[in-house]
């Protein structure tokens, strides 16, 4: 398998996953794009300044029959020399219980001289501390332990090819106990770049299916939380403070 062919696997899973999100969601995308990022250097001496990347969003559709599951996409890319970034966020409306979903996928050394490696990660960023309801932890997250244990199995089965990102410590208390991050060396032949890919989706389909659960809604028949649309909000804040 090329690097070329496992960096475009890779970058393909995030455009399917966009697309399905704002599919499956009804979303338009505002500004074409939303934002441009540029570099300072050309600025500073009077001269264009490069272009590095973008920001672009989409919304909910004005003409939805029901109040929006998904208030915002974004995603983000960005390449600076040999290192290419890319985060897909896709935020939960007000009024839902339904964690967030977090993409993200960084290349470096990818070039014809140099190999390098692809980082990936995917999550859920929950809105409630997982502590405040075991109901919650379990819809939310339990059901991904499978898919999450079987990529970092399979990858510790082939340590050429892939190992666990390590996370720090201040990082750990801004993701979810099920996080699957790891990282794939390029220049090495395998099954690992569509091993991972298949875990995205795995996590992709799961946060979809939970806004169809009604315990996850504001306002619903056992719900899982009896506050405000504003204390969810200010949950929300510190979980992800």
């Amino acid at each position: 398998m090329s690097t070329t062919f496992i960096k475009d696997e890779l970058e393909l899973a995030i455009k399917e996953s966009l697309e399905q999100i704002v599919d499956h969601f009804g979303l338009d995308e505002v500004g074409s794009p939303y934002m441009e990022l540029h570099a300072l250097d050309g600025m500073l001496d009077g001269g264009a300044a490069p272009r590095l990347g973008a920001v672009r969003v989409w919304r909910p559709r004005m003409d939805a029959e029901h109040g929006p599951a998904v208030e915002k996409l974004v995603h983000l890319k960005f390449s600076v020399k040999s290192l290419t970034s890319q985060w897909l966020l896709a935020f939960s409306s007000g009024n839902s219980l339904v964690p967030h979903f977090s993409l993200g996928l960084s290349t470096r050394g990818l070039s014809e001289a140099a190999c390098g490696a692809s980082g990936v990660h995917v999550d859920l960023i929950s809105k409630l501390p997982l502590s405040s309801s075991s109901e919650y932890a379990q819809r939310c997250y339990h059901p991904l332990r499978a898919a999450r244990e079987s990529v970092l199995s399979t990858l510790r089965a082939l340590p050429a090819h892939g190992s666990q990102l390590e996370i720090g410590t201040m990082q750990k208390e801004a993701v979810s106990p099920c996080l699957l991050a790891v990282q794939i060396e390029e220049q090495l032949e395998g099954a690992a770049a569509p091993l991972v890919v298949g875990g995205v989706q795995a996590y992709l389909r799961h946060w979809i299916s939970l806004h169809r659960s009604p315990q996850l809604q504001l306002g619903s028949s056992g719900t899982w939380f009896a506050g405000s649309a504003e204390e969810l909000w200010r949950s929300d804040q510190a979980a992800r403070a």
